[in-house]
C-alpha cells in the first residue's frame, strides 16, 4: 500500500468570489487578493494602505514618556539651553539625529550638538567616552535617538554631572532599564503605542511631530521629516505593520515629488528616475552609500549630506560616499573571503552555528559579513572584531532565532549587548568570547529542536500562474503595493509542472530556463548551484517571487524561493 506524500506548497487562500476581486477600485484582482492574504481584507481597509492613509501611523502622544520629553525640551528651548544629541551611525540612527536637529531648528532651540561615534571608535550611541564628551561641551539635556536603552551607566555619569537624558529608541529593552529623565520607546511594557515595531527614525519622528505640535503628516515642517523617517525605516529592516508601510509609501511619494538636495543628489548619482523610485532603490542603492560613511569612520559626511540646503554640496557629498562605498565593497570582499574560509570549517565539523573571529578585523564591516554568511549557509552567524582588551561582534541569523532575546539570555549578562529578532551586537572582552559561543550554540540548538517537533511547514504560495503572466504589468501591480517584508509578505507564486531546458552556474547560484506550454522563462536560484539534482528535461513545480527590480523597466526575472518534484510526473 502507497501513501500519498504531503504537498510541498499550498495556496494561502481560497478562491475570492469575482464580486470580491473586483469589489474595491482602483485595485486590481491581483492585488484584492494579495491584500486579502496578509490579512487585509476589507475594501476600506485596503484603500487606505493602498493610499498610506494618515490614520494608519499612531499618535505620538501615546508613546511613554512623551509629555515629559516634550516638556523638558521646550524648557531647554526657552532657557537656550545646550543640547546634546547621540546618534547611532547607521542609517536609521543618522536619519534620526537629522529629523531630531531639524525639529530642534524649527522650534528655536539653540543649533544642538551632535555626537555619533564611527563603528571603529568606542562603540555606537550612548558610550561612556560619549558621555564623557557631553559633559566637558557643557551640555546641558542629552537627547539619544535610535539608542540608549541599554546605557545604565552612562545615563548615571550624566545624571551625576547635572544633565538631564532624553532616550529615544526602538531597540529591545534589557530587565535592567537606565533611569533616564524621560524613556520614549514603543517596546516598553508599560506603553500604549500600538505599533511596537517602529524604527529609531519613526520614534523620532513622533517626537518631532509632538514637538511641534503638528499632526498633519503633509504639513511642510513634518513632510521633510516623514522622507527621513522612510529611509530609515528601510534601511532599518523593521517589521512593515500598517504603521511603517504607510510611512514609507509617504516617504517614496515625497522622494518622488520634493526630494531633499541629499536624497535628489543621491538619485542623480545613480541614476534613479525619481518618478520610479521604489524601496530597492533606497535599500540596495542609497542606503548603503549612508551606511559606508559610518562603517569606513566618517558618519558626519552622510549626517552632512541628509541636512544638506545646497545642490552644490549635496551633490559633492554624494560623490564623496559613493567613493567611500567602493572602499567598503573592496574590504568587505577581504574580510569577507577570511571568515567564509573559517566558517567552511566550522560547518564541515558540525557546528551549529558560526562563530568566527580576529584580530583588527574592521568594526564597521562585522554586521556585513555576519548578514551574508548567515544567507550563504542558512544558520546563526557571529562575527566578532578583537581590538586588544575589547572586541564587538554582530549576529545575524534566520526568522525564526530571535537574536535579541538570545543575548539578553547569556549569563552572567553581556553589558553592552543589544538589536532585534535577526540582527544584533555585542561588546565584550575576548576572553568571554568561548563562553559566549558555547551558550549562543545552546540556544540555537534548541530552537532548532524546537522547530523541529512542529508540524512539517508546507510553503504557502499567493497563486498558481502560468509563465505567461510573468509580465512588466504584473511587475508595476506589485509594486504599487510595496514595500514587502515581515508583517507584509512578499508575493510569491508557483508555476506547474514546468520543464528545465537549461541550467548553468554563477558562482554558488543557479540559473536556469523552464518551459511550459510553449512559454519559457529564466529564473534565478540563489544557492542553487549547490541543490546539485537539477537537470535537463526535469518536470518541476516552480516556487518563485519578482524581484521589484531598480530598473522598474527591464524584463523581470523570477528569484525561486523553492522547487518541487511535479506531482502529476
Amino acid at each position: 500500500m502507497t501513501t500519498t506524500p504531503p504537498p510541498a506548497w499550498q495556496v494561502r487562500h481560497a478562491p475570492l468570489p469575482h464580486a470580491v476581486l473586483h469589489g474595491a477600485p482602483p485595485l486590481t484582482p491581483l492585488q484584492v487578493q494579495l491584500f486579502t492574504q496578509r490579512g487585509v481584507a476589507e475594501p476600506a481597509e485596503m484603500l487606505r494602505w493602498y493610499t498610506a492613509d494618515p490614520s494608519l501611523i499612531g499618535d505620538p502622544a501615546l508613546l511613554p514618556d512623551i509629555e515629559r520629553a516634550i516638556a523638558r525640551l521646550r524648557q531647554a528651548i526657552s532657557n537656550a539651553e545646550l543640547i546634546g544629541i547621540v546618534g547611532d551611525c547607521d542609517v536609521d540612527g543618522l536619519t534620526a539625529t537629522a529629523i531630531a536637529i531639524e525639529a530642534l531648528r524649527a522650534a528655536g532651540a539653540r543649533e544642538p550638538r551632535r555626537y555619533i561615534a564611527p563603528r571603529d571608535d568606542d562603540g555606537r550611541g550612548l558610550t561612556l567616552a560619549t558621555a564623557a564628551k557631553l559633559r566637558a561641551d557643557g551640555m546641558q539635556v542629552c537627547l539619544t535617538v535610535d539608542n540608549g536603552s541599554s546605557s545604565v551607566a552612562e545615563v548615571a555619569l550624566l545624571h551625576a554631572a547635572g544633565i538631564d537624558t532624553i532616550i529615544t529608541d526602538h531597540h529591545h529593552l534589557p530587565e535592567n532599564l537606565p533611569a533616564a529623565y524621560a524613556l520614549v520607546n514603543p517596546q516598553r511594557a508599560d506603553g500604549q503605542y500600538p505599533h511596537r515595531a517602529i524604527a529609531g527614525a519613526g520614534v523620532a519622528l513622533h517626537l518631532a511631530r509632538a514637538l511641534l505640535g503638528v499632526a498633519d503628516l503633509a504639513d511642510e515642517r513634518i513632510a521633510p521629516l516623514v522622507e527621513l523617517a522612510g529611509l530609515g525605516t528601510l534601511a532599518d529592516v523593521v517589521e512593515l505593520g500598517p504603521e511603517n508601510h504607510a510611512l514609507v509609501r509617504r516617504a517614496l511619494a515625497q522622494m518622488s515629488a520634493a526630494p531633499r538636495p541629499g536624497i535628489a543628489a543621491c538619485m542623480d548619482l545613480l541614476r534613479i528616475d525619481p518618478r520610479l523610485i521604489g524601496p530597492r532603490d533606497v535599500s540596495f542603492a542609497i542606503a548603503p552609500r549612508l551606511n559606508a560613511a559610518g562603517r569606513l569612520g566618517d558618519p558626519l559626511v552622510a549626517l552632512n549630506l541628509l541636512l544638506s540646503r545646497e545642490p552644490a554640496e549635496a551633490r559633492a557629498l554624494a560623490r564623496k560616499l559613493d567613493d567611500l562605498n567602493v572602499t567598503r565593497q573592496r574590504q568587505t570582499e577581504t574580510m569577507y573571503a577570511v571568515a567564509r574560509a573559517l566558517a567552511q570549517e566550522q560547518v564541515a565539523q558540525g557546528e551549529p552555528i558560526i562563530f568566527v573571529q580576529q584580530d583588527d578585523w574592521p568594526l564597521g564591516l562585522v554586521g556585513l559579513v555576519a548578514g551574508r554568511l548567515a544567507g550563504d549557509f542558512d544558520r546563526l552567524a557571529v562575527v566578532a572584531a578583537i581590538q586588544g582588551d575589547r572586541c564587538r561582534a554582530s549576529l545575524r541569523g534566520p526568522r525564526w532565532f530571535h537574536i535579541a532575546a538570545a543575548l539578553a539570555a547569556c549569563d552572567p549578562p553581556l553589558a553592552e549587548a543589544g538589536g532585534h529578532a535577526q540582527a544584533g551586537g555585542f561588546g565584550t572582552a575576548p576572553a568571554r568570547l568561548p563562553a559566549i559561543r558555547a551558550q549562543l550554540a545552546a540556544a540555537y540548538r534548541a530552537a532548532q529542536l524546537a522547530r523541529a517537533e512542529e508540524p512539517q511547514t508546507i510553503l504557502s504560495v499567493d497563486a498558481v500562474l502560468p509563465l505567461n503572466r510573468v509580465t512588466r504589468e504584473y511587475v508595476e501591480q506589485l509594486r504599487q503595493l510595496a514595500p514587502f517584508g515581515a508583517g507584509f509578505a512578499e508575493p510569491l507564486f508557483v508555476t506547474e509542472g514546468a520543464r528545465i531546458v537549461r541550467t548553468w552556474a554563477v558562482n554558488e547560484h543557479l540559473k536556469f530556463i523552464a518551459e511550459r506550454r510553449g512559454d519559457r522563462r529564466t529564473f534565478f536560484w540563489r544557492q542553487g548551484a549547490r541543490s546539485g539534482g537539477l537537470h535537463p528535461d526535469q518536470i518541476v513545480d516552480i516556487a518563485w517571487h519578482l524581484p521589484l527590480s531598480l530598473y522598474p523597466s527591464a524584463e523581470p526575472e523570477p528569484i525561486v524561493a523553492g522547487i518541487f518534484p511535479y506531482a502529476d510526473a
